[in-house]
């Protein structure tokens, strides 16, 4: 069982950051959505711009390429970051004619597919969100849609189901993932918090989501300033405070839990340990 220890701010100033990953060797990357930058941290540096894509950035991942690729929702596309070269290109951005809404969070199956959430202007009213997936052949598919504000995005550690967190209504959606590339819908997993339920009045639903060292779901619960830990069976056993009001992302790094607050403009340390 993992013990978490009080969270400690270890970067701010940011406008509104997300997208939170770490290199093998403890390189920390995250992005800047209001201000357009993804970001770069070495180990021993600080935080600067890695890229400046102009629109507006959100989740990331390390592909398996090494490079890191950027769900931009301003720019409606997803992006391929070089962090050598410090440049950038679109990998896609339209299907079937029709440009994304607005990518959110991403996330690379095993065999190096890619699986990505698209929810700008999707909500209950107007379920259009959808999640693609693009196979390392170059292949497109829309796998699941009529979402209500599709936002982080997970495998399972075994590799057979895709979990989505829907914000806006605060499920937490699995898909079984089948052999010829399509998704199963079965019983969701979780549902917490959706929009304006909480008794401050601000926006709470799931955001980014990540499994953890000890196989569990960490998902960074908006709004409600706590990451919420799952088990498989979507028991909630633990809710850990994530430093700000409104967590947007996570990843692990070593003995220790990363949180991203967007409103804060802060990333969060949270140590751990096995008790």
């Amino acid at each position: 069982m993992l013990v978490f220890s009080p969270p400690v701010r270890i970067l701010d100033g940011l406008g509104f950051p997300e997208g939170i990953n770490f290199g093998p060797d403890g390189t920390l990357y995250c992005v800047d959505i209001y201000r357009g930058n993804v970001c770069i941290m070495p180990p021993r540096g600080e935080l600067e711009v890695l890229v400046h894509t102009g629109g507006g950035p959100n989740g990331s991942r390390l592909g398996p390429d090494g490079k890191l690729y950027v769900a931009d929702n301003g720019l409606r596309a997803i992006l391929c970051v070089d962090p050598q070269t410090r440049s950038w290109e679109v990998v896609v951005d339209e299907y079937e004619g029709r440009r994304f809404l607005g990518p959110n969070d991403l996330c690379f199956a095993a065999d190096g597919t890619l699986y990505f959430t698209d929810p700008m202007g999707s909500n209950p009213s107007n379920p259009i969100g959808c999640v693609y997936s693009l196979s390392p052949q170059g292949e497109l598919r829309r796998v699941i849609a009529g979402l209500a504000f599709p936002n982080g995005i997970a495998i399972t550690p075994d590799g057979g189901e895709l979990l989505v967190a829907e914000t806006h209504t605060g499920i937490l959606h699995r898909y079984a993932l089948q052999q010829d590339g399509t998704v199963l819908e079965v019983a969701p997993l979780a549902k917490l918090s959706p929009a304006s339920d909480d008794s401050s009045g601000r926006e709470c639903g799931p955001d980014g989501i990540r499994f953890g060292p000890d196989g569990r779901l960490y998902v960074a619960h908006f709004g409600a300033g706590a990451v919420q830990v799952l088990t498989l069976e979507g028991e909630i056993v633990c809710s850990i405070p994530s430093g700000g009001p409104t967590p947007t992302n996570l990843a692990f790094w070593r003995d220790a839990l990363y949180v991203t607050d967007g409103t804060a403009g802060s990333i969060f340390r949270i140590p751990l340990r096995r008790s």
